[in-house]
């Protein structure tokens, strides 16, 4: 093997070491809590109610968790936890309900790689629409 090839291994090995010691090092500063080298926003719960009644559900979003739970009243309601109200939108037409949920865009993109959203979408439906709806979504977790 040429003494270029063996140089070129060793340091690129040493620069292996040297890397996965700095990220050893800043995981045991942060006491192994991923949470804490992430960028989070302070969530707060946002509640819309739902007038009239509907018969199908569509939610259009990238990242966010849906929980379709039933209410224990009447009325169709939308809570999500999010970091501002402008994050989700909720409306009706024609007996549908749309939620659009869009991320955060002021953040710059090296910072959008460590952030975690955790927003999650809470939809309370009657009884009766709870039985009989179709909904479209990219995740589910039905309770």
């Amino acid at each position: 093997m040429k003494t270029s090839t063996k140089v070129a291994l060793i340091l690129s090995v040493l620069m292996l070491l040297a890397g996965g010691s700095l990220i050893y090092m800043s995981l045991y500063r942060a006491g192994f809590d991923w949470d804490k080298l992430t960028i989070n926003e302070a969530f707060e719960t946002y509640d819309y109610t739902v007038p009239g009644k509907i018969h199908d559900v569509r939610i259009e979003s990238k990242h966010v968790d849906v929980h379709v739970l039933r209410s224990t009243t009447s009325v169709c309601n939308v809570r999500s936890k999010s970091a501002s109200r402008d994050c989700c939108s909720v409306e009706t037409d024609d007996d549908m309900l749309i939620v659009k949920c869009s991320e955060d865009s002021s953040y710059p993109w090296y910072k959008r790689i460590w952030r975690q959203d955790n927003t999650e979408l809470y939809v309370f439906l009657p009884e009766q629409e709870y039985e009989t709806l179709t909904i479209t979504a990219g995740s589910l977790s039905w309770i």
